[in-house]
């Protein structure tokens, strides 16, 4: 009976995995998505002396953001579109990319803009080869900072696609 399970199981994974092998499409595996978006808002900001959520603050309560990027792995670029509105009138904000999974601060991964210009900015930012599948892993978010809330105003975890 057990051996009848793992024939079942390698039988249905097979495919899946014969699918994905083979040839390369523009430099990239079909099994490495380059496709990133994140949904931002306040609920997600971690404080990173404490390691812990933070408690959204009454003038963030409607703030909100959107992040969606491209990763090109054979010149190691990331083109990327970000939008952010209810901050109130910050004299400041930046946006970065941190390492970390969902709940937990990280080291900045790389800088998108700071500061940004408009509530709509847009870039292509260079990466390093480390910094290329780091962004589709998982454990990537990104963030809007202010000078009011200099550790982070809206955050969101980045999934890749």
């Amino acid at each position: 009976m057990r051996r009848t399970r793992i024939v079942l199981v390698l039988s249905a994974i097979a495919p899946l995995t014969l699918g994905c092998s083979g040839t390369s499409t523009g430099g990239q595996s079909p099994t490495t998505p380059g496709s990133l978006t994140a949904s931002l808002d306040a609920a997600q900001v971690v404080d990173p002396s404490t390691g812990q959520l933070v408690t959204v603050p009454t003038a963030l309560q409607g703030a909100s953001g959107t992040f969606a990027g491209h990763v090109d792995r054979t010149s190691d670029k990331l083109t990327w579109h970000l939008t952010y509105q209810g901050l109130g009138t910050p004299l400041l904000v930046i946006a970065d990319i941190h390492y970390g999974a969902a709940g937990h601060f990280g080291r900045l991964l790389v800088r998108l803009c700071g500061p940004c210009r408009s509530t709509h900015p847009a870039g292509v930012t260079d990466l390093t080869s480390a910094e290329t599948p780091a962004l589709t892993s998982g454990a990537t978010w990104v963030t809007v900072l202010t000078e009011t809330y200099p550790n982070g105003a809206i955050r969101g975890q980045i999934t890749a696609h």
